[in-house]
């Protein structure tokens, strides 16, 4: 046996094995996109659901930037770094914020609350700023340091806003008169993009990483014959 082979041998294996099962768990996913879509009153018990609706809220936040009512945003701020002959935009500060808000069924009196957080969010509209003043006092707010304290900014605020139509993926549970959803073991999605569409892109994924999980399996299997052989 040449034990020189040993580790690549070893290595390949575990990538191979984590990427058949991130693509099993990616798999999994896909099936439950695959269930029917609900209205908000179609909804007659706890369990996992795919529900659309519209975005109600009580008591809003207020997006740092734009500053609009929101349930939910993003806060993505880079910082351009130049080191030598190297430049790169830098992430400095990733931020999530969300609050409980109604999915209001888009045809009758029906609601059904729900806690974003924790939840997988795809939204397909964000706005940025590269007002350099309003980032600087947005970061100090936050008690962030920049990496060198003069470069460039910029920011990519994405958020989720009342009145805007989105479907929930998730687990329903029963309270007494109400239904509501939030993070679970299940998956936990919310997106104003078509599920066909997010489903889609997800089926997609699961195939590419069985790809390089396969390919990666190849490589155990070469670097496996020339260990023992």
């Amino acid at each position: 046996m040449h034990m020189a082979y040993a580790a690549p041998t070893l290595v390949f294996g575990a990538i191979s094995a984590l990427g058949f099962f991130l693509a099993q768990r990616k798999a999994n996913k896909v099936k439950f996109f695959q269930q029917e879509e609900l209205e908000v009153s179609q909804v007659k018990g706890p369990g996992v659901c795919k529900v659309h609706g519209v975005v109600v809220a009580p008591q809003p936040l207020i997006s740092p930037i734009s500053e609009k009512p929101v349930v939910w945003y993003r806060m993505l701020v880079q910082e351009y770094v130049r080191a030598g002959k190297y430049s790169r935009w830098s992430t400095i500060h990733d931020e999530a914020v969300g609050t409980r808000f109604q999915l209001k069924d888009r045809k009758g009196p029906g609601s059904i609350e729900v806690d974003p957080s924790g939840a997988e969010v795809l939204l397909s509209a964000e706005s940025g700023s590269e007002d350099h003043g309003v980032l600087v006092r947005y970061l100090e707010s936050k008690g962030i340091r920049r990496m060198l304290g003069h470069g460039e900014l910029r920011c990519n605020e994405t958020t989720l806003q009342p009145g805007e139509k989105i479907f929930v993926l998730g687990t329903v549970t029963e309270a007494p008169g109400r239904y509501s959803i939030a993070k679970s073991t299940s998956p936990f999605v919310l997106s104003d993009t078509d599920s066909g569409q997010v489903a889609y892109a997800e089926n997609s994924k699961m195939y590419v990483t069985r790809f390089w999980a396969g390919a990666a399996g190849l490589m155990t299997l070469w670097w496996l014959w020339h260990w023992v052989r």
